[in-house]
């Protein structure tokens, strides 16, 4: 197995190595030090079923149930279908971190390309311990105490909700609103991270609506800064690995109308929280 870095705060391409049903416990135990070194780890040319998909998956942990917006591959439940073509435009092209709406949000994720257009349609991630690091010593210490809500609400009005909010609605019954820390240290490697994203943040826990506002305009000008970006070009059979933890991704719509589809496998995480030094 090498690894190539893509850029400077994260992502990697890996080579010689393939993810289906004959990745040893050696070569795993390689992939995963990589993949807490370089956040996200991109692997071409692999074509994994739905099937090898999960079982790589678990590999890492175990895999999150069904979403309950999005449609589940018709064979592995576990496996969602992201799909958009000319009848369903792409909705994901804001900077987020997957399912921060729950109480334990995932460790990870693995995403393979399935139907790519013939241009555009380029994933972005962004590290959050880069971002954390940029901050000044004087908002490091004002966000240790801070807590950002985080609600599946955001959802409401998509392609995914019901024409009555009905989807949204009860996803929200089962999932409400949930604060978690706004700076996160990652429970294997120690290292702090932001933890708000545009996506479903909705606002910093008891400070000033208008504060709160002022301080996550300026903090999600930071995710999108191209100096602590990376970004992959996606081929059929191309597989993203990532670490939820500390890291933010951004699907470009640049392609609409045209046909992409992804399968994506979540990894069920852990309650974040921010450790004292």
């Amino acid at each position: 197995m090498e690894i190539e870095q893509l850029a400077e705060h994260l992502g990697a391409r890996v080579h010689g190595l393939t993810l289906d049903d004959s990745l040893t416990d050696s070569q795993f135990a390689d992939l995963h030090r990589a993949f807490l070194d370089h956040l996200v780890l991109v692997v071409p040319e692999q074509h994994l079923r739905p099937h090898q998909q999960l079982k790589l998956a678990r590999q890492f942990g175990e895999p999150e149930p069904p979403h309950p917006l999005f449609p589940a591959h018709p064979d592995e439940p576990q496996v969602t279908v992201i799909e958009n073509d000319a009848d369903s435009p792409p909705e994901n092209d804001t900077w987020h971190s997957d399912v921060t709406w729950r109480r334990t949000p995932p460790l990870g994720s693995i995403l393979q390309a399935q139907v790519m257009p013939a241009t555009g349609g380029n994933t972005r991630w962004s590290s959050m311990y880069a971002i954390y690091d940029a901050l000044t010593d004087e908002d490091k210490t004002r966000f240790e105490s801070m807590r950002g809500l985080h609600s599946i609400e955001t959802f409401a009005g998509s392609l995914n909700d019901s024409e009555d909010g009905g989807r949204v609605r009860e996803a929200l019954s089962k999932h409400p609103p949930v604060e978690h820390p706004m700076i996160r240290t990652h429970p294997e490697t120690g290292r702090r991270g932001l933890f708000v994203n545009e996506g479903f943040t909705t606002h910093i826990a008891d400070i000033d609506t208008g504060e709160s506002e002022r301080i996550l305009s300026r903090l999600w000008k930071m995710v999108d800064d191209r100096q602590f970006r990376v970004e992959v070009e996606w081929s059929p059979g191309t597989v993203v690995i990532w670490d939820n933890r500390c890291t933010q991704h951004f699907a470009a719509a640049d392609y609409y109308p045209e046909h992409r589809r992804m399968h994506r496998v979540t990894i069920i995480g852990d309650e974040p929280r921010m450790v004292a030094h």
